[in-house]
C-alpha cells in the first residue's frame, strides 16, 4: 500500500503479558495496525463475568485467553503471526527469555502488581526492549500507560511499594457502588 512505515513496521515484534480486558483490546488493535508477530501470555481462562469487557466473547469462556485470541486472531489477519503461551510470566520468562529480550517491545496488561513487580525486577538486570505497562483505575473510571526504557526508572518508581499508582485520575468512596 502507500503505508511509507510499511517496511519498518514489518521487522517489529510484540509480547503482550495479561490478555483480559486492556491486553486483549490492545492485542486487536496491534493487529489491525499489522504488527506482523505478535506473541500472547496469560495463564488464565476466559470467565463468563468478564465476557462484557473481553475481544474474544462469550463463545471462548473456558477457554484460555491466550491461545483463544491468538486463534481468532490468527483467522482475522491470517497475513501476521500470533503465539498464544497459557503461562505466568514468571515461567515464560524463565522459559523464553529471548523471546522477552528480542522482542521490539513488551506490553505488561496483568492487573497484577506482583506479575508486573517481577518483570521490572527482570528488566532491571536482563537486557530487554522497552516496556509498556497498561492499567485501568477502579471502575474503569481512567486508563494509564507508561514505557519504561533500560535504565530509565521503572514501574516502582511510579507506584506505592504493593503497587498503586502515585498519582490516581478519579477517586471513588469507601462504600458500595
Amino acid at each position: 500500500d502507500h503505508n511509507l512505515r510499511l517496511l519498518e513496521l514489518q521487522k517489529q515484534s510484540v509480547v503482550v503479558l495479561g490478555i483480559g480486558s486492556v491486553g486483549s483490546t490492545v492485542a486487536e488493535l496491534l493487529s489491525k495496525a499489522g504488527v506482523p508477530q505478535i506473541t500472547l501470555v496469560d495463564p488464565e481462562r476466559l470467565a463468563s463475568e468478564n465476557v462484557g469487557r473481553h475481544a474474544l466473547g462469550a463463545s471462548a469462556v473456558g477457554k484460555g485467553k491466550a491461545e483463544g485470541m491468538a486463534q481468532s486472531l490468527a483467522r482475522r489477519f491470517p497475513h501476521l503471526t500470533f503465539e498464544g503461551y497459557q503461562k505466568d510470566i514468571d515461567a515464560f520468562a524463565l522459559e523464553d527469555i529471548e523471546r522477552l529480550r528480542s522482542a521490539t517491545l513488551i506490553i505488561a496488561a496483568t492487573g497484577s502488581w506482583r506479575a508486573e513487580s517481577q518483570l521490572a525486577a527482570i528488566a532491571k538486570v536482563a537486557d530487554m526492549p522497552p516496556i509498556l505497562y497498561c492499567w485501568t483505575e477502579p471502575y474503569a473510571a481512567a486508563g494509564h500507560a507508561a514505557v519504561f526504557f533500560k535504565g530509565q526508572g521503572c514501574l516502582r518508581c511510579i507506584t506505592t511499594g504493593v503497587g498503586q499508582p502515585n498519582v490516581e485520575v478519579s477517586t471513588w468512596p469507601d462504600r458500595d457502588t
